[in-house]
């Protein structure tokens, strides 16, 4: 008999939580080994689409959101968001998060998160910081994992236009938020990128930055206010150059920029991350790539082999502290500007070594980290507790063995 899972998650969301949640829905389905009913939630203001979804991915979910399980019956509950708005509902209850860009969670996250039974976060960084913190369930980690039938060292077919305007031999490619807080106080950092970026290659005509970023959504209102920010950063500034990507990218056009031709790295400044999605699809794809050396990304960042920015964790900026996530007191990373800028150039200058670094890593981290792979973790997890669920254990009391 198939165990029933409640999943409440943004599936249909544009964002890292909304493509985590699709891939942990996927993972349940393609298991075949739960019943699962999904409520399907927003993430902030993002934008929600079904095009770039495969048609079984369509299906699946379809039939996964209409499906409604009949009252009375026992079941797993699964939340994938923030610790404050996880909520018991079931004799099992399962919170999935991705953490925070910082030191340390408040009090509320540590409440929410001690009202489940589990909870489950991408890499070991974010785990340290809850238990630290005061989390006193049990801390799982799953990581989000790649899928590695798309994003590989196989070289593809550009047929996208992305790139018509793209006329620097050298560019870095970089994916981000951009949240609000002036320049360094960004926490994906990019506006830091793009004043790093510019000082750099100031007036190198042979260099671009190709910027896949937005505010909120990908309406044309929120492409208004990219524009009218990078603006306000360049000036009257021509060189080098800046290619702003805004709005809705096939996976095809994604697989493109990470392996065209003319992107020679992936870089970031941020200043922390849960697990950092478009870093991990960039390394499968055996792009060579740059990064603050701090943050849950930090659990697969090989630093042989990807570029890490030095830096100094210091006070989250009074512009970025907002409830119920950021608090005073809090810390992040803020990278070093001229390591920033040497690592660069240095990518830039130095393709051929980085290159071969950049594919010797991408087998070792196809392997580590294929989806398939990190995600069997889950249903063994989620296994092992309907099992005992199923013989009428004492749910609180379980205690879920390291995978």
């Amino acid at each position: 008999m198939l165990t029933n899972i409640i999943l409440r998650a943004p599936v249909y969301s544009q964002s890292g939580y909304g493509a985590h949640s699709k891939d942990i829905a996927m993972c349940l389905w393609n298991s075949q080994q739960f019943n699962v009913s999904i409520l399907p939630t927003g993430w902030g203001g993002s934008s929600v689409t079904t095009n770039t979804l495969t048609l079984k991915e369509k299906e699946a979910l379809e039939f996964m959101c209409n499906n409604r399980l009949h009252e009375g019956v026992e079941f797993i509950f699964i939340h994938v968001g923030i610790p404050t708005e996880f909520q018991k509902v079931s004799k099992f209850n399962v919170g999935i998060t991705a953490g925070l860009e910082s030191d340390s969670i408040n009090q509320d996250w540590v409440n929410g998160c001690n009202q489940m039974d589990l909870v489950i976060v991408p890499s070991n960084v974010i785990r340290d910081i809850f238990i630290k913190c005061g989390v006193k369930c049990k801390v799982e980690v799953v990581e989000e994992g790649v899928d590695t039938q798309i994003f590989n060292e196989k070289p593809v077919e550009i047929t996208n236009n992305i790139f018509d305007e793209v006329d620097t031999p050298h560019n870095l490619l970089s994916i981000g938020q951009w949240l609000q807080g002036g320049v360094g106080e960004d926490r994906k950092g990019i506006g830091l990128l793009i004043n790093t970026f510019l000082k750099a290659f100031k007036d190198d005509k042979k260099v671009g930055l190709i910027l896949k970023t937005h505010i909120t959504n990908n309406s044309s209102v929120d492409y208004y206010y990219v524009k009218e920010r990078l603006k306000e950063l360049k000036g009257n500034l021509e060189f080098p150059k800046i290619y702003l990507l805004h709005g809705e990218l096939s996976t095809t056009q994604l697989v493109n920029l990470y392996k065209h031709p003319k992107v020679n790295g992936f870089v970031s400044l941020t200043s922390g991350e849960g697990w950092f999605r478009p870093l991990a699809e960039s390394i499968a794809c055996d792009l060579p790539t740059i990064v603050t050396g701090w943050g849950g990304h930090m659990h697969y960042v090989n630093s042989d082999y990807v570029k890490t920015v030095n830096y100094s964790l210091k006070t989250v900026p009074r512009s970025a502290l907002m409830q119920p996530c950021f608090s005073p007191g809090m810390a992040w990373a803020y990278p070093d500007v001229e390591d920033a800028k040497r690592k660069m150039r240095f990518v830039i200058e130095n393709s051929l070594s980085t290159k071969k670094k950049a594919v010797e890593y991408g087998e070792i981290f196809r392997k580590i980290y294929n989806k398939e792979i990190v995600y069997s973790k889950l249903v063994s997890i989620l296994d092992k507790v309907s099992y005992d669920v199923l013989k009428g254990n004492s749910i609180r009391k379980i205690e879920i063995e390291k995978v």
